[in-house]
């Protein structure tokens, strides 16, 4: 108790130091780890560790909000800073981009949460190029995958991680380059960075299968930019681009709108300003420009918006036409229980730290700060309050927190640096410096607990639970996962099978049957691919698995309809023609057979499996030549196959029985 007593005392004589905020803080997430509310979702991470580490954790929180230990924990970060600075400029920026990408690499999420992660992958896969609500970050994800199928076989997947990790190292990279105005360089700034950089929505930098791993690291590049252009007066262009980037990368960056609206008042005011001075003059192309550009680009962006629309680009669960009701006897309102809860849950897990900082704002006395800086902060935190508000996550926030990170990490930003305007420097340093231990203690747990893929299934299965009420669409992506990355069919099998047949729509009777298919239970793979196609017969897949399961069941023949009209509706997919070669092969039509294999390379000229195929039908044939050329040739590509390896060990024996060379 004297220990205590000693501990508050010494950080009741340093104001900054908010020793029972970040204690209470703590208390929470420890308690939501312990108490079987799933509703805790945004602060329950802890439950995935072990008690001791719990406890360890909460010993961790309370030491750093000591004074003597904050102070020596700051001692060594300017020790190692200052050895820092003897790298010259280019070095550091090499070294910073090369761990943050390592680390991203490293860390990176393999799950995606219940985010859209494999809805986006597959279509980037079909040709997609365009979404009407992400119209830029979409086009760049489809772009860097066509690009890097030129030179090696890439999937979609593997192009969204990368992708993600090369968007958090240039984040990282761009917030420690960023210059604030020379007012603010003290050592408060270094901790305002690091703050910017190890804010909750880091997560979506892991590898994570989304679109905003762009939309969040702009977002808050923004805001810098903004603020840092009403305090110096320069830098509206680059500002006003990158605020032009943001609706492109995702509609619902919008709500950043009347923060650039105030922006451009901001500008042409200090325009009208400049021009009365004498000698200045009155009308520039600069001073319309960022209007031009603003308005050009909305225009350009509708009109892009309304044609991907048109042409059926539409996101399933998208936010047009989204608002909550603000009273409702739906129990999911703008001011239901369940919302604020979830509101919450989302600034917990996106920004605890600024939590802590508002409510030490709360009780500090009113003191003179920037008017501007301060309306726009204002416009900031109002706008992204409002979308946390009123827009309705459809399938709940458990499910679209990464959509709803970048409000609630604006939110936090906006907190800030409003910190930042409305203090004196005395005491300012020690207080930032806590919050940066919070901050990055609470990424850290988030980051290890959804590193394990076994734990990311367990979360995102009790996150279907409270976000999937249409008891489809979660379920359906959390099947996904399980077949994808744990390898676990039965288990995404059971998923599929527990959703009700009223609402089971083709591509959940396609999923289940291609399940029924890879286990060989080609009769229920065979009824379930035909339900599929009943319901909507212009997907392919159904009809790929119709006449695989029918090639299991030896019946190649009535499995050929199916493969034609497979490849009708996906007239160069290499898999496709595979199979509808082998029917042919099959019913002995070695001809037709061949002319589908040499499709498949003439399209596609490393795809193994075709000369494996190719080998196959000439080594029936008696053509040892050619049966040698076309395995040679697959295993060139995979040496490691091993139905081709035997193929060839077949043919050199033949042809070493045949007295052949």
């Amino acid at each position: 108790m004297q220990l205590i007593t000693k501990i508050m005392a010494e950080n009741s004589q340093r104001p900054p130091m908010i020793f029972l905020p970040i204690l209470a803080l703590g208390g929470i997430y420890f308690a939501a780890s312990i108490i079987p509310i799933d509703r805790l979702w945004g602060f329950n991470l802890l439950k995935f560790y072990s008690i001791p580490f719990q406890i360890g954790m909460i010993v961790l929180l309370a030491a750093i909000s000591v004074a003597a230990i904050s102070e020596w924990l700051g001692r060594a970060i300017i020790k190692a800073n200052n050895l820092w600075e003897y790298l010259p400029r280019v070095g550091r920026m090499i070294v910073i981009a090369l761990i943050t990408f390592i680390v991203f690499y490293v860390l990176r999420v393999h799950v995606h949460s219940l985010g859209d992660g494999y809805q986006r992958i597959n279509q980037i896969e079909k040709g997609f190029y365009f979404y009407h609500t992400e119209l830029l970050d979409f086009f760049l994800h489809a772009v860097l995958y066509r690009i890097s199928n030129l030179f090696a076989k890439v999937s979609g997947e593997s192009i969204y991680a990368f992708y993600s990790m090369i968007c958090g190292t240039i984040f990282v990279t761009v917030i420690y380059l960023f210059k604030f105005p020379e007012s603010w360089k003290d050592e408060s700034s270094s901790y305002i960075k690091w703050l910017i950089i190890s804010m909750g929505g880091i997560q979506l930098f892991f590898g994570y299968a989304e679109s905003y791993s762009l939309y969040y690291p702009m977002s808050l590049i923004y805001i810098l930019m903004a603020v840092k252009y009403l305090e110096t007066g320069r830098g509206i262009i680059g500002t006003t681009v990158v605020y032009i980037f943001i609706p492109f990368i995702h509609l619902t960056g919008i709500f950043l709108l009347p923060s650039f609206l105030y922006i451009l008042f901001q500008h042409y005011r200090n325009s009208n300003q400049l021009s009365q001075e004498p000698g200045k003059v009155k009308i520039s192309i600069k001073r319309h420009l960022p209007l031009l550009m603003f308005t050009v680009s909305m225009a350009l962006l509708c009109t892009m918006a309304l044609l991907a629309e048109k042409r059926g680009q539409t996101y399933s669960s998208g936010f047009a036409n989204k608002a909550l009701p603000i009273f409702s006897t739906n129990p999911y309102s703008v001011f239901s229980f369940s919302h604020l809860l979830d509101i919450l849950n989302e600034l917990l897990l996106v920004m605890p730290a600024p939590l802590i900082l508002l409510y030490y704002l709360s009780r500090r006395k009113k003191e003179e700060h920037n008017a501007n800086q301060f309306y726009f902060l204002g416009i900031i935190a109002l706008s992204a309050v409002l979308f946390l508000l009123f827009l309705d996550p459809r399938l709940g926030f458990a499910r679209d927190w990464d959509l709803f990170s970048i409000p609630a990490a604006s939110v936090g930003l906006a907190i800030i640096l409003y910190r930042k305007f409305n203090s004196h420097a005395d005491g300012q340093h020690a207080l930032l410096r806590s919050l940066l231990f919070v901050s990055i203690i609470f990424s850290g747990i988030w980051v290890m607990a959804n590193s394990s893929t076994n734990t990311q299934l367990t979360r995102a299965e009790e996150l279907l639970k409270l976000s999937d009420r249409e008891r489809r669409y979660g379920t359906e992506l959390l099947a996904q996962y399980y077949f994808a990355e744990a390898g676990n069919i039965d288990k995404g099998l059971e998923l599929l099978k527990s959703i009700p047949d009223n609402m089971k729509n083709a591509h959940v009777y396609s999923a289940i049957a291609k399940a029924e298919l890879d286990l060989e239970h080609f009769g229920k793979a065979l009824q379930d691919a035909r339900r599929s196609i009943q319901i909507d017969s212009l997907d392919p897949l159904p009809h790929f698995v119709a006449g695989s399961a029918l090639i299991g069941m030896d019946s190649s023949g009535s499995a050929i309809p199916y493969f034609l009209a497979a490849e009708r509706l996906a007239p160069n997919d290499p898999k496709i023609l595979n199979m509808l070669g082998r029917a042919y092969m099959g019913v002995g039509d070695y001809n037709t057979a061949g002319q589908s294999f040499r499709r498949i390379i003439q399209f596609d000229p490393k795809f193994p499996v075709a000369y494996f195929n190719l080998g196959f039908l000439f080594y029936r044939t008696g053509h040892l030549d050619s049966a040698y050329f076309y395995t040679a040739r697959g295993l060139e590509i995979d040496s490691s196959d091993a139905i081709g390896r035997q193929l060839m060990n077949s043919i050199i024996k033949r042809a070493q029985e045949s007295g052949r060379q």
